[in-house]
């Protein structure tokens, strides 16, 4: 956990917010990031703070949280995996909403938790999840725009799931056009990860 320097050490209440008990400072509150070299601005109340962390992690309308989750494939060996997702999936997230092509379809698993969703999902596949930032509010708000249309290709509009272009991973091509990134033109949800990995990385916050 990152502490910035030289502003005494004491929590409060909650181990991500900050009490300040030394310098000209001493008195305020910060809100630090569990797992990222990164701070908020300074608050009066611990309060201020708290709703400073939760934005932080979770994401606002002004600025969302975009998170892509790719779920391994069975057939690289892994028994686990093997029968209950033989191909893999991708999966995206907008401040904890979970956005997913699967079963019932897009709709049907609009509104989930996305924290809960991996805790599901990780019970029985394994999978890398990708916290995005695309450089600035805007972009990020685009990024979140496309993942809450829904995986539909323009050439094949109202056609519903389609493996080529209409699959779980289309969303992800989309972002990147419409970001002016790299195209991603992957179909296969290992080459989604392929893809994040050697053209995103400037866009990863955090990977784990």
């Amino acid at each position: 956990l990152y502490v910035p320097p030289g502003e005494g050490q004491g929590f409060e209440r909650a181990p991500q917010i900050w009490a300040i008990t030394v310098g000209e400072n001493t008195g305020k509150f910060r809100a630090l990031h569990p797992t990222e070299n990164r701070t908020s601005d300074l608050f009066n109340t611990r309060e201020d703070a708290q709703v400073a962390y939760n934005e932080m992690i979770r994401g606002t309308d002004e600025n969302p949280i975009i998170k892509t989750v790719v779920f391994e494939s069975g057939l690289n060996g892994n028994a686990k995996t093997l029968f209950s997702s033989p191909v893999g999936h991708v999966a995206n997230a907008v401040n904890n909403e979970t956005f997913s092509w699967e079963g019932d379809g897009y709709e049907a698993n609009r509104g989930r938790s996305f924290d809960e969703y991996l805790k599901n999902n990780f019970a029985y596949r394994s999978g890398t999840v990708f916290e995005m930032d695309f450089g600035s509010p805007a972009k990020n708000r685009a990024a979140a725009e496309e993942i809450r249309k829904g995986p539909q290709n323009p050439f094949f509009v109202g056609s519903g799931y389609n493996l080529l272009r209409n699959n779980c991973g289309e969303t992800t091509c989309r972002i990147t056009e419409r970001l002016d990134l790299p195209r991603d033109n992957s179909i296969a949800p290992f080459q989604h990860f392929n893809f994040i990995n050697e053209n995103l990385r400037p866009y990863i916050r955090n990977q784990q």
